[in-house]
């Protein structure tokens, strides 16, 4: 309870700091990561907002250099989506990957539904046009290009049904392959890079809010030093945020719902890793 307690006083001061560097710490040069954040085709997201773009860049990347592809402010019934072959060149660029968008090309399964894409344009007449989406096909060629060291490290979608939980996905005998994430080569066991997405339709609002407030504590050192897990901000993010919103507290970009996603919230590949370990081979 003292580390959630902890925890919360860091929160509530708007993660301006801790004090002194901690060894473990002290390396850590956000300024030398990519990032590349950007929303698809009529996605009720947060992304565009200008407010929230500069809470993500200085409270949960922590300065690192952010590319931002969203729709211009006002022009939110006509714009088309970020172009595909733009986005797969990011994709290859990047340290940390961020969409907010609809998910296609639903499958059916005993377990469920789960998407095998992501929609970046309005989908078109044609059958045969495959140019508005990100398909498993795309991100296996993307995995080949980059190689599975070469993966993003963090790779977080805000989407519906993106991911399943390992045991779901083995229960009902789903390839992993045949998922986002484990097209990309993203799995358990794999260390140093991890996947995150959602098991149900999801909210672009309350995700996106989720998002960064999850990136906040991740990227944020303790005040007894050094970063938590992913897993670790999984498991005790809920309690935090729950705080929050029952104490009527306004706290910017975040919604009073976004701890209720929590639950349906998937890590596929190194629970373990830390921000610091963004800035080291592991």
């Amino acid at each position: 309870m003292s580390r959630l307690l902890a925890l919360f006083g860091l929160l509530l001061l708007g993660f301006v700091g801790s004090g002194a560097a901690h060894p473990a710490t002290a390396a850590v040069d956000a300024a030398k990561l990519r990032v590349y954040a950007f929303n698809g085709f009529d996605a009720l997201t947060l992304l565009p907002n200008p407010e929230y773009q500069a809470d993500f860049e200085k409270g949960s990347v922590k300065g690192a250099a952010v590319t931002w592809m969203t729709k211009p402010k006002g022009t939110e019934s006509k714009w088309p989506g970020p172009a595909k072959a733009t986005v797969l060149t990011n994709l290859a660029a990047a340290d940390i990957v961020f969409a907010s968008l609809h998910s296609a090309d639903n499958i059916e399964t005993s377990g469920g539904t789960y998407a095998s894409a992501l929609a970046l344009n309005e989908k078109p007449k044609d059958p045969s046009d495959s140019g508005w989406k990100l398909g498993l096909a795309d991100f296996a060629a993307l995995r080949q290009q980059r190689g599975g060291s070469g993966l993003p490290r963090l790779f977080i979608v805000v989407g519906c049904s993106t991911a399943l939980k390992p045991e779901a996905a083995a229960k009902h005998g789903i390839d992993p392959k045949a998922t986002i994430p484990g097209a990309l080569g993203y799995s358990d066991g794999l260390p140093g890079r991890a996947y995150i997405g959602f098991d149900i339709p999801t909210t672009g609002v309350k995700g996106d809010s989720l998002v960064l407030w999850f990136l906040k504590m991740w990227t944020n050192d303790r005040p007894s030093g050094g970063y938590q897990t992913l897993g670790e901000v999984l498991k005790e993010l809920g309690p935090i945020l729950k705080n929050f919103t029952s104490s009527g507290a306004k706290r910017p970009n975040l919604d009073p719902g976004a701890a209720n996603f929590l639950d349906n919230m998937v890590i596929v590949g190194d629970q373990e890793l830390r921000f610091s370990d963004l800035m080291s081979g592991r």
